[in-house]
């Protein structure tokens, strides 16, 4: 079972939610995108769905503690940097207890349980 967190932050309406089991994934090669021809497609199996094909890889939700934009990494291409504003300052999406809100700069993320699945 997959489990959510609900980070908030305790001055704005700022929040992000993280899963525990990140986003799992396969490569489909069968599958075509909006009228493309058919080629390496990444496809997310979330629980309690069983994917077509062996899970791949995991990609990991991050947020950027500089800009507040929220972007995957891929567990076999890591990034140091946002894909947004190439800063340095990111988090996984599941160490953002006590992080500092980079949408009011005031606030710190608290955590609360959210979603079993």
């Amino acid at each position: 079972m997959a489990q959510s967190t609900i980070f908030e932050c305790d001055s704005c309406d700022n929040h992000v939610e993280a899963w525990d089991d990140g986003d799992p994934d396969y490569i489909d090669w069968n599958r075509s995108l909006q009228g493309e021809p058919r080629s390496r497609c990444k496809v997310y199996a979330h629980h309690p769905g069983i994917p077509a094909q062996p899970i791949e890889g995991v990609d990991l939700p991050h947020l950027c503690l500089d800009c507040n934009h929220q972007f995957r990494v891929d567990s076999e291409r890591p990034r140091a940097t946002c894909t947004k504003c190439r800063s340095g300052s990111i988090s996984d999406n599941c160490r953002l207890e006590g992080r500092t809100c980079p949408k009011c700069r005031i606030g710190s993320f608290k955590g609360r349980p959210g979603a079993i699945s």
